[in-house]
């Protein structure tokens, strides 16, 4: 490469011994160091530039028209692309906070420790890439996450380092979908890491990264491993920060910011709000369920609380007659209480008996109010939900039937 000069950026390299200084000075400078992705990225400027692109026609090509037909001997081979380069564009949903839980433990895990770039200024913008994974190497050492890899799983060499896959917002209008060029999330799946890693920057000035990227403020990364489960993806960890900064009331909050500190607590401000939405959500749910329940349950129906009482007690029924029965102490106990109860209550069906014979003629004697007295008492204990309860003929009932 010796004696080749590049002007690229506003930067000068000399190719005889490897240093690039600025431009009309011979201050070497560190940043460019042959081997490193902007080395080569010079390079490859350099050679476009010093080459000669071969055209498809040249112009002592001659077309001869024969009968419909063409002479090709003295056109010369057409130039060829030596690669395709494959882009696909797909219209991503919103997160919605409410109902994917993953999303707010991704942005928490975040805010515990927020790496985070303020005020960046390059004139390049992989320049501001490799600052940004400096800055996670820096602030997370146990990673122990090679810059050139994770590079690489960003930047494509094989396209002219252009960043394969990102995520951008679209707003809607009556002339059709229009890019939020305010905010890009950089996407990029690696091994060097072992779980999710986020890196946001705020750059000083709006910076150009290419078409529908002219005018860039704010840069997320998200590196991914490659193997890992659905919700936790690439793809889905992205959408959880772009739908975050497709807000522009926060993106303006962020602008507003003096500090690092001030741009993360900005974040934190915005969960805090995510979590009272939910909340809010929840309570009118919750309420609208219970009006409803309410709606339903003050409809009149014959019937109704009898039934429900039956079904809310029809499983306790077998314990009422078995779950005191578990040893002969027990057995005696029921069969004393039995017979001390059958004694008490029928010497006064008996008396009761004798009154009521003589109010009605003999039509309701003793042996009717023994017998209507014990059928009520097996009623009320097998449908009453209270078995304990002693039913037996009283006074007022005497005095009821004389009148």
């Amino acid at each position: 490469s010796s004696g080749i000069n590049a002007e690229y950026g506003g930067m000068t390299e000399s190719g005889s011994d490897g240093e690039v200084s600025d431009t009309g000075t011979d201050k070497p400078n560190s940043l460019y160091v042959p081997g490193s992705i902007r080395y080569s990225l010079h390079l490859q400027h350099m050679q476009r530039k010093q080459s000669k692109v071969p055209t498809a026609w040249d112009k002592k090509a001659r077309r001869n028209i024969v009968f419909g037909g063409y002479n090709f001997d003295d056109i010369q081979e057409s130039h060829m692309c030596s690669k395709l380069y494959h882009t696909k564009r797909k219209v991503l949903s919103l997160k919605n906070y409410h109902d994917e839980a993953r999303a707010m433990r991704d942005i928490e895990k975040f805010l515990a420790h927020p790496v985070v770039l303020f005020k960046v200024h390059h004139t390049l913008w992989e320049d501001i890439v490799e600052e940004m994974i400096c800055k996670l190497c820096s602030e997370k050492p146990e990673l122990n996450l090679n810059v050139n890899s994770a590079m690489n799983s960003i930047i494509s060499n094989e396209a002219d380092y252009v960043l394969p896959e990102c995520i951008q917002g679209i707003t809607e209008t009556p002339h059709g979908p229009v890019t939020e060029q305010s905010f890009i999330v950089v996407i990029g799946t690696t091994d060097a890491v072992n779980e999710n890693q986020v890196v946001m920057a705020l750059l000083e000035q709006p910076f150009n990264f290419g078409k529908m990227a002219e005018e860039i403020r704010f840069i997320c990364i998200v590196l991914c491993p490659h193997k890992t489960k659905q919700t936790k993806s690439a793809i889905q960890v992205a959408r959880t920060y772009a739908t975050l900064l497709a807000d522009d009331r926060l993106r303006h909050n962020l602008l507003n910011t003096h500090s690092p500190e001030e741009f993360a607590h900005e974040f934190e401000l915005e969960c805090t709000r995510i979590h009272k939405e939910h909340e809010r959500r929840e309570k009118i749910a919750t309420m609208s369920v219970k009006s409803k329940a309410d709606d339903k349950r003050n409809q009149w129906v014959p019937g109704k609380d009898m039934l429900n009482d039956f079904k809310n007690r029809i499983k306790y029924y077998p314990s009422d007659y078995t779950k005191d029965v578990r040893d002969c102490i027990s057995i005696q106990k029921i069969i004393s209480t039995t017979l001390f109860l059958y004694f008490s209550l029928l010497l006064p069906g008996i008396s009761m008996g004798v009154l009521d014979a003589k109010y009605t003629g003999g039509r309701i004697d003793s042996k009717s109010v023994i017998i209507a007295q014990a059928l009520s008492g097996i009623l009320w204990g097998l449908f009453g939900g209270q078995p304990l309860v002693v039913i037996m003929t009283t006074i007022p009932i005497v005095i009821y039937i004389k009148i």
